[in-house]
């Protein structure tokens, strides 16, 4: 099952994405189950929540980004707000 298949609500999301991403790095997966608390996340925001480095966060976000998972908002070049419309879309 793709993980931009209708799933049945957050968790089936969560869960494809998960199975998906099952080589990712830990940074990846861990940012994964942030966004089933809050769809709204900053790279800043993503690195002082895990406890990782900058580039980590932003490279997590990347990835996350590539497969359409999070995607920006606004046009910031700064300080730059990502968020999971589909997760957000199941909250709804």
């Amino acid at each position: 099952m793709s993980p931009f298949s209708p799933s049945p609500g957050r968790t089936g999301r969560l869960a494809s994405w998960r199975a998906e991403l099952a080589d990712a790095p830990a940074s990846v997966l861990a940012l994964v189950d942030l966004l089933a608390a809050n769809p709204f996340w900053t790279i800043r925001g993503v690195a002082d929540r895990l406890g990782v480095a900058y580039t980590t966060a932003m490279r997590a976000v990347q990835r996350l980004e590539g497969m359409g998972v999070l995607q920006a908002v606004g046009e910031a070049k700064r300080d730059r707000l990502f968020c999971a419309g589909r997760i957000l879309a199941a909250l709804e």
